[in-house]
């Protein structure tokens, strides 16, 4: 587009400026955003030494090739920030293992995923953190690849450059940042910056969405993420938008966009499966079909659970507490325990070093493969007969009441042991409970959280288990707990589930002769 007629007017010039970035990119700058219009041109014209409005008409003209990619860049939003909406991170978990048999069925080794309009790269080093993070803890030796697109060059650059202030990754929980960034020293001091390791599984390009071709031979992604920018757009520029990154999804894949936005009503042959996430109207990895028995989290078990039968206010429905404590390797490992468990079993609580926003998850998780009932803890939660709670992600556990009638007590959020929640917390509030019987468990992971709270529970007259070396993906916490002397057995992951229920038995058995 090329404008004939010179604007008289700062009003006039400004608004003939954002037509055409308007026209180029398709981002709306109508009446409703005159206002940003005119303080970033305004702001824009004092750095170039003050010209007036009429001045720069005629630098745009002399050097428009270089002011376009300038005023893309001045008059689009790139206000972002690390795991901006999770809801759609805590979906990504819940389908990750069935999107990894999609992936080796097709006979690739990486999950391919878009972060379109990257801004400034927050989003798509979340999904690196995120994948890093999650496939490692599935032991799969499937990888990622994730493209950064942006229609804002020097969006795209920041986003290669992976620099970022430290205030804002510390926002971010440790287990996912830790094996990503590498902090900056001398002059960079301040700044973190994402590891060449994690870099190698991302690529950049400067793309205008407007200009995606809904071509049968497109690269194809299977999670596309396009959020927070449709709401600039019109309705059949979304609908035109859709059809090219509907061209880039693999039949399985999924589209995610903003909370703000929707795309119902519009004629896209998609489908709405809830948290702004949508996918082909036909195969779908969030569908109800069961996980293969091969997958690490294995089918459910169609028993009835014990805590879901209600049992009198008065009378006590167990004489033991369970108290588990893991780390790394543990989301897996937990999940082949609570499987092999029966129904009748007295409470368990756990505590496993995870991230905030993925507990509540994780015990969904865990509830779907045992025949208990597994949900995250909630403050003043009664214990009870076949009922399993995980501690948040980002508060201590504890556990107080008298025999047979305990509740959980949330602490505060500070760390201890170096954790949030910490084992230690959970097993020293078992240690000091009195007139029931405790079993405890100390199982893979990293340092040391939970070995002396362990102790406490053995000296207090806990039965007390430990992981084995053999079985460990980390033999930090088990470890530190045998040379304590707090382990009464160590054993395979695999016998773990069956040293409970004979702990139990010969409890109860104690209790009766």
């Amino acid at each position: 587009m090329t404008i004939k007629k010179a604007p008289k007017t700062e009003a006039e010039i400004f608004q003939a400026i954002a037509e055409k970035i308007s026209t180029i990119i398709g981002v709306q700058l109508g009446e409703k955003q005159n206002s940003l219009v005119q303080s970033r041109l305004s702001k824009h014209l004092r750095s170039l030494g003050g010209m007036s409005a009429t001045q720069y008409w005629d630098y745009f003209h002399e050097n428009e090739a270089e002011e376009v990619q300038a005023l893309i860049s001045l008059l689009t939003t790139h206000h972002t920030f690390f795991f901006r909406e999770m809801e759609h991170f805590h979906h990504i978990a819940q389908i990750l293992p069935k999107l990894i048999e999609k992936v080796k069925a097709d006979g690739r080794k990486t999950i391919d995923v878009w972060s379109a309009a990257c801004s400034h790269g927050h989003e798509g080093y979340s999904l690196a953190m995120f994948l890093e993070y999650h496939l490692g803890a599935l032991r799969t030796d499937i990888g990622y690849r994730i493209l950064f697109s942006d229609v804002d060059a020097a969006s795209v650059e920041a986003s290669k450059q992976g620099v970022y202030d430290n205030k804002e990754l510390s926002k971010v929980e440790l287990s996912l940042r830790a094996n990503c960034w590498t902090v900056g020293r001398g002059s960079a001091a301040g700044f973190t910056k994402i590891k060449s390791r994690v870099q190698a599984n991302c690529e950049y390009t400067t793309k205008n969405l407007l200009e995606v071709r809904p071509d049968r031979n497109s690269r194809k992604f299977d999670l596309i993420f396009c959020r927070n920018v449709f709401i600039y757009f019109t309705p059949a520029q979304v609908q035109k938008i859709c059809s090219g990154l509907i061209a880039h999804l693999h039949p399985h894949g999924e589209l995610f966009v903003g909370s703000s936005e929707n795309l119902v009503g519009l004629d896209i042959p998609l489908k709405h499966i809830g948290k702004s996430i949508y996918v082909r109207e036909g195969e779908s990895l969030s569908s109800d079909e069961k996980p293969k028995p091969a997958q690490v989290y294995a089918a459910p078990v169609a028993v009835p659970k014990a805590a879901d039968v209600t049992t009198s206010s008065d009378t006590p429905n167990y004489n033991c507490i369970i108290a588990i404590g893991a780390s790394t390797g543990g989301t897996e490992a937990l999940a082949k325990v609570i499987s092999q468990l029966p129904p009748n079993m007295p409470p368990i609580v756990i505590v496993q070093h995870i991230p905030a926003g993925f507990s509540r998850d994780f015990a969904e998780r865990l509830n779907k493969v045992s025949s208990l009932t597994v949900r995250e803890a909630e403050d003043g939660d009664k214990l009870s007969s076949g009922l399993v709670l995980v501690a948040p992600g980002d508060r201590h556990v504890e556990i107080n009441g008298r025999s047979g009638f305990h509740r959980i007590v949330f602490g505060g959020s500070e760390k201890k042991s170096g954790h949030c929640p910490s084992i230690d917390v959970l097993f020293r509030s078992v240690a000091e409970l009195r007139g029931i019987d405790t079993i405890g468990v100390i199982m893979t992971g990293m340092g040391a959280d939970g070995a002396q709270g362990l102790l406490e529970m053995k000296r207090a007259g806990a039965l007390t288990f430990g992981q084995n070396e053999k079985t460990s993906v980390v033999y930090g916490m088990p470890k530190v707990a045998l040379q304590l002397g707090a382990v009464d057995k160590e054993v395979d992951l695999g016998d773990i589930a069956r040293s409970i229920e004979d702990a139990v038995r010969q409890l109860s058995r104690k209790k009766t002769a």
